[in-house]
């Protein structure tokens, strides 16, 4: 057989047949993408597999992949959600779609108002739902929202817990989920026992199992009789048939469970290895501490194995001796779905999970409903404000559950009520705290030197790279750390407290990406059509079938790859399988203990200082990217220098230190930076323009020596930095407001609309006043004549005279209820804001600047009045719930 991609990148293509290895290789795994990575009516996916030197097969751009398109979405063979995200987060065993509870049961179930037991109860008998009551109001129904439901799993009354998003997905998943299923399981019985000791060692076991079952279960092997029913009448029998060539699905399936990539070592090693991943004598080059740590890696590895063999042993009786799978019932021979049922097949497929699963995460329902919130008529928006208010509040700090704050499925806890001590105890030795851990570690750590003397070992049984509110964030974004900014706070405070879906996916396709430190895509979760739904009829029945060569599905789940920058035909696809924002030293760590390899890419090369490191000028470029999006401003600057060593004429590398600049808060070296950028590099499209914008404010700037007596002045808003002209004296009268709106409308019909997508961070409906013509010499004239000098007088840390006063971008825009109506809470890339009123609060509702903490409170000013900020203070448009509001708003520094 050909060699499989393994991450170790130590695969070589053989000298004899070395063509045939390679093309069938690449072949294969080609297919399989595009056959699981293509919906109905669409292209397959723009990649294929190549055998890559040192790398094993690796996914390439067959063309041209365009930043922010997802361009590739494969559904997965199985995925599962955490143990420890379950008694927060309701979401559907089959698809991981957040069930239709609607979002006041799901706040209640995130902040322990409730558990999932209650709600499956409250729905599957008539007088359940009297059991549910909150002590905090329910969420007003707003325009849009859809009907959903809870479906429970068939056996639910039997003691299973889970949940499905629709009837649908419950039959789709009918004959898996009974193969897994605990409902009527009796304590003692295998599938009772093998899902409590999962739990209690190691969640691969329950993925790797989940996988298994969905490929028998597609290829006809299940009955849909979970193994504590004695049957199951006709009413309760699944509406859904499949209707599938079982040959040809369990082939599909063993084709594609084999393609996912293990290492070359047994799992119990590899595990091992990880558990010790924080030993204090790992990599020790003292003789003795070497040793130990040999003989603990021994010891945790025997005891893995046992762990291990014994998960497989349970599944073996369920599967194997009560259910009599993979033996024709007939002939007593062996059927296509046999290479399945072995432990060899078992502890490769766990290796495989624990080495290629994807961790995938999905928004709170509770978060969507804040969004949706913003949209919605003013009084509908204030109900909605209040009633999520008390809800966040009742959220415990970092997005955990007050009572569920990551101890683990309510699941594990209800099915462990009757355990006796000696169970307890018995879990102890190899439990969740200290997995692989025997007595004789603790007698030899009691003879140990003090400093040695019970050195903790981590927990392998969950992964490091995401966490109960879902994968690790590649970049935090800044919450409010206060209430009182109105409903844009309250939209922060759900995104950043309520728990975010924490799941695992196999999707083999997506696995043969390799990794990055400096990656061009990210994996997401999205939804595709449910397979059935694309295939022809059946001649015979006009029924609908499926695919049997597309192997076993998620439903409308789909793990998906979405590019990080333009991708060129022939690259090479990469994402990170391990947080990329970490150094260098902890990537590595992590990278050799989970995956076996030491990363080599330009990034590390350049942050190790590895002897002969000559990285490119196009690594360089994207290493000074992603530095800036990470918020790596220092780096990001640093990597455009070096591209201009080799280079002084690169506009690419002037125009990304002047942006790193920004970042730090160097307005007026970003724009010098630019200005030496544009006098040797005068075409560069960006540098060229900037110049051009540059040119254009200059005549807002006051002389040097010019003195003008103001009779306004700002008054303080707060301390922190907001200021505001007074009631009674706005800057613009009414006429010469309505003109400057006129003229944003004239440039907006002449120009085929306002843009929107100028400011990629947080984007604007707006227009440049420097592409108006008619009105640059306006707002020039008011910049010089009076907004420099009240400035200057407000703020004179900030401006300390109005000749310092700087434009770095001014421009109007559009708020309009039903369109671009508000605008999320951000930091502005300036030292002073300035937002000018340009029509009366009665051509509109709602809208006015928001400001988080310290300020908490949104500042509405009337036409012609201006309010102005410190650029570094957390503000947000307000939502513009009738009519529409202009304003200008405009980003200031000195030099």
């Amino acid at each position: 057989m050909p060699p499989k991609r393994t991450r170790e990148g130590e695969d070589k293509v053989p000298a004899e047949s070395a063509d045939v290895v390679v093309d069938t290789a690449a072949a294969d795994a080609t297919a399989l993408v595009h056959l699981r990575g293509t919906d109905a009516g669409a292209s397959p996916p723009p990649v294929e597999c190549r055998l890559v030197e040192s790398r094993g097969r690796a996914l390439v751009a067959s063309r041209k992949i365009e930043k922010g398109a997802v361009f590739m979405s494969e559904r997965p063979i199985a995925a599962v959600q955490a143990v420890a995200n379950r008694a927060a987060f309701a979401a559907c065993a089959h698809c991981l779609a957040p069930v239709g509870l609607g979002a006041t049961h799901h706040l209640a179930l995130a902040c322990g108002a409730t558990t999932r037991r209650d709600l499956v109860a409250a729905v599957s008998s008539p007088q359940g739902w009297g059991r549910i009551k909150y002590d905090k109001p329910t969420l007003p129904r707003l325009s849009g929202d859809e009907d959903g439901a809870l479906v429970p799993c068939r056996r639910a009354r039997g003691g299973c817990a889970e949940v499905f998003c629709t009837a649908r997905c419950r039959a789709d998943a009918d004959g898996w989920h009974a193969l897994v299923c605990v409902g009527h399981c009796e304590e003692g019985s295998p599938m009772y026992e093998f899902r409590r000791h999962a739990m209690r060692t190691h969640e691969s076991f329950l993925l790797a199992a989940n996988a298994a079952a969905r490929a028998l279960a597609d290829a006809g092997a299940s009955d849909g009789v979970g193994e504590g029913e004695a049957g199951r009448s006709a009413d309760e029998k699944t509406t859904f048939d499949p209707r599938r060539d079982a040959s040809l699905a369990a082939a599909a399936n063993v084709r594609a469970l084999t393609a996912l990539c293990a290492p070359r070592e047994p799992w119990w090693e590899t595990a091992a290895r990880v558990a010790g991943l924080e030993d204090p004598d790992a990599g020790s080059k003292d003789p003795k501490r070497s040793a130990k740590y040999a003989r603990r890696l021994e010891r945790r590895a025997e005891t893995l194995r046992e762990q291990i063999e014994d998960a497989w042993q349970l599944l073996e009786m369920s599967w194997v001796r009560m259910r009599n799978l993979g033996v024709d019932a007939g002939t007593g021979e062996p059927t296509p779905v046999a290479p399945l049922l072995t432990f060899d097949a078992f502890h490769r497929l766990v290796a495989a999970v624990d080495n290629t699963v994807l961790p995938v995460g999905d928004e709170h329902p509770g978060a969507k409903y804040a969004r949706r919130a913003l949209k919605a008529e003013a009084g509908a928006a204030e109900m909605a404000c209040r009633a999520l208010d008390g809800w966040l509040d009742a959220i415990g700090e970092g997005g955990m559950a007050m009572g569920h704050a990551g101890e683990g499925s309510e699941d594990e806890s209800e099915e462990d009520e009757g355990s006796s001590e000696d169970d307890s105890s018995d879990s102890d030795e190899s439990g969740p705290g200290t997995p692989g851990r025997s007595d004789d570690d603790d007698d030899e750590d009691s003879e140990s030197e003090g400093e040695d003397a019970g050195a903790p070992e981590p927990n392998a049984t969950r992964r490091g790279d995401w966490t109960e509110r879902g994968p690790v964030a590649a970049r935090p974004t800044p919450v409010s750390n206060a209430k009182g900014a109105g409903m844009l706070d309250i939209v922060e405070r759900a995104a950043a407290k309520l728990p975010r879906l924490a799941a695992l996916a196999l999707a083999p396709g997506v696995a043969l990406v390799n990794h990055s430190c400096l990656p061009n895509c990210q994996v997401e979760i999205t939804r595709g059509a449910v397979d059935d739904a694309e295939e022809s009829d059946d001649e015979k029945t006009g029924e609908k079938t499926k695919n049997p060569e597309r192997g076993a599905d998620c439903g409308c789940l789909r793990v998906s790859l979405l590019a990080l920058r333009d991708i060129s035909p022939g690259e090479e696809l990469t994402v990170g399988y391990v947080p990329v924002t970490q150094d260098i030293a902890s990537r590595r760590a992590d990278l050799v203990a989970r995956h076996g390899f030491v990363c080599s890419c330009a990034r590390c090369e350049l942050e190790s200082g590895a002897d002969g490191a000559n990285p490119s000028v196009a690594d360089m470029k994207r290493l000074a990217d992603q530095a800036q999006e990470e918020a790596r401003y220092e780096d990001a600057e640093a990597a455009a220098r070096f591209v201009l060593k080799s280079d002084p004429t690169d506009g690419d590398a002037h125009h990304k230190i002047g942006t790193a600049m920004l970042g730090q808060g160097r307005w007026a070296d970003a724009h010098a930076a630019w200005r030496e950028g544009v006098a040797v590099a005068p075409d560069h499209p960006a540098l060229s323009s900037q110049a051009a914008k540059d040119k254009a404010y200059a005549p807002g700037v006051p002389a040097a020596d010019q003195t003008r007596s103001n009779p306004i002045a700002f008054e303080s808003v707060h301390e922190a930095g907001v200021w505001a002209t007074p009631e009674s004296s706005p800057l613009m009268t009414e006429a010469e407001c309505a003109e400057w709106v006129r003229l944003a409308e004239k440039a907006g019909e002449a120009r085929g609309g306002w843009t929107t997508s100028r400011h990629y961070a947080v984007p604007t409906t707006d227009i440049p006043v420097h592409a108006i013509p008619d009105l640059l010499p306006l707002w020039n004239r008011l910049m010089r004549d009076k907004l420099a000098s009240l400035l200057s007088a407000a703020c004179p840390e900030e401006m300390p005279k109005p000749s310092s006063v700087r434009v770095h971008d001014a421009f109007v825009v559009r708020y309009e209820a039903g369109a671009q109506h508000h605008l999320p809470m951000h930091v502005d890339q300036s030292a002073v804001s300035v937002t000018l009123a340009l029509n009366d609060e009665g051509e509109y509702e709602g809208g006015g600047t928001t400001f988080a903490a310290p300020v908490g409170k949104t500042v509405r000013p009337g036409r012609g009045h201006v309010v102005a900020f410190k650029g570094g203070l957390q503000h947000g448009g307000s939502p513009v719930t009738r009519g529409v509001r202009y304003i200008v708003a405009a980003f200031l520094f000195r030099e």
